[in-house]
């Protein structure tokens, strides 16, 4: 049985204007306009924070704070069109699910219930943003994974290279709006731009 392992945020659920307004809740930057919040998608969320406009004696306040600030709001991130469908696909054919992210699994698992998806997913696992090789090393022993039959799947390059680091096959996907040719560059099994495209990929592969 073939083993699907998910990033969460930018991946399954659109949660970047959620992590723009706890930031500028927690640190009192001033905002940024939508076109240059736009731009700033394109970019790997470590990268993307400081360029908030947030002083930088405020990020260690900020990468504290703001997952549990979040918490109250997952309601209200929503699932990137197709996705429901796609887990429920996935679902159906019998694979095997799990989620590896740097969110908490508080907010995993309430954003999940807010739109009846969490009975799709086995497990939901908390990896650092800053190893998330860790992180996947744990999925991988606690479940006793076979490493060729299991893939991650992440929207940051970051992702694809701790997926390569594990000996797991990556997935990229692009509708965060992460630049492309970043994450073509981190060499994954796939670069796919719509949510199906995931299945196909799984069961040729």
């Amino acid at each position: 049985m073939k083993t699907l392992i998910f990033d969460f945020d930018g991946t399954l659920v659109d949660s970047f204007e959620l992590v723009v307004d706890v930031a500028y809740e927690l640190t009192g930057a001033p905002r940024l306009g939508e076109g240059q919040i736009r731009t700033l998608r394109r970019l790997p969320l470590l990268t993307a924070v400081p360029r908030l406009g947030v002083r930088w004696w405020s990020i260690p306040k900020l990468l504290v704070m703001a997952r549990p600030r979040m918490y109250r709001r997952m309601h209200e991130v929503k699932p990137f069109p197709g996705i429901p469908e796609l887990l429920s696909e996935l679902h159906k054919a019998g694979y095997h699910m799990l989620i590896m992210s740097s969110n908490r699994e508080q907010n995993v698992r309430a954003c999940l219930r807010a739109h009846d998806l969490e009975h799709y997913f086995d497990g939901v696992y908390h990896g650092s943003v800053f190893h998330k090789v860790h992180g996947l090393k744990r999925v991988v022993k606690r479940n006793k994974l076979q490493r060729d039959s299991a893939y991650y799947i992440g929207n940051e390059a970051l992702d694809v290279r701790s997926a390569k680091k594990v000996g797991i096959p990556a997935i990229a996907v692009t509708w965060s709006g992460q630049d492309k040719a970043r994450l073509e560059a981190s060499k994954p099994l796939a670069l796919v731009s719509d949510p199906q495209e995931i299945l196909n990929v799984v069961k040729k592969s």
